[in-house]
């Protein structure tokens, strides 16, 4: 049975999602700023043991301090998958603030939904390929044989590429229904 609107049932529905959407922008934003800082922070102040069990790289031998070198390059490894996740945090954030405006069928919002998803896939395959790589650099200090290449895919990594292009094919489908409601409103 279909439910019976009450009166003011709309304005109820605007405010609980705008609401929401304020509480996503804030947090977009907030994770936006954390997650490069808390990538800095992990290879500018933890130790080596931690920094190899992090990139599941654990093997035998010897762990000493990494050089210099290694961590800085190991920083601006693991930037660029941070700084695209990043972006793509406040490209939703700028969604949300619209649609807590009640801004919904925008060319904004479609832009910034593809912006969105475009940088989250761009940053997942650079984990992919940046987490090899930030494995052999930890390990290049040990003896001979006892370097470590680690390379796979989890469950993660898969899903967030399959939330990528769900939201991409929505803003396209976004993108369609405002050029119907365009030529549509052309006609009237």
């Amino acid at each position: 049975m279909p439910l019976v609107p009450y009166a003011g049932q709309a304005e109820v529905e605007l405010a609980k999602v705008a609401r929401i959407s304020t509480l996503l922008a804030w947090g977009c934003l907030a994770a936006a700023l954390a997650v490069p800082v808390v990538v800095a922070a992990t290879w500018v102040f933890a130790d080596p043991n931690t920094l190899d069990l992090a990139l599941r790289s654990a093997g035998q031998g010897p762990r000493g301090e990494l050089a210099w070198w290694q961590r800085s390059a190991g920083l601006v490894l693991s930037l660029v998958p941070a700084l695209l996740m990043a972006r793509a945090l406040l490209m939703a954030q700028g969604c949300f603030r619209r649609f807590a405006r009640g801004v919904f069928f925008d060319h904004h919002n479609v832009a910034g939904l593809r912006g969105f998803a475009g940088h989250a896939f761009a940053s997942t395959v650079a984990t992919m390929v940046v987490t090899p790589l930030l494995g052999m650099l930890v390990t290049l200090g040990r003896p001979a044989g006892q370097m470590t290449l680690s390379v796979g895919i989890d469950s993660g990594q898969i899903f967030g590429l399959l939330v990528c292009g769900t939201v991409w094919v929505m803003a396209h489908v976004m993108a369609r229904a405002i050029a119907l409601a365009d030529e549509n409103a052309a006609f009237v």
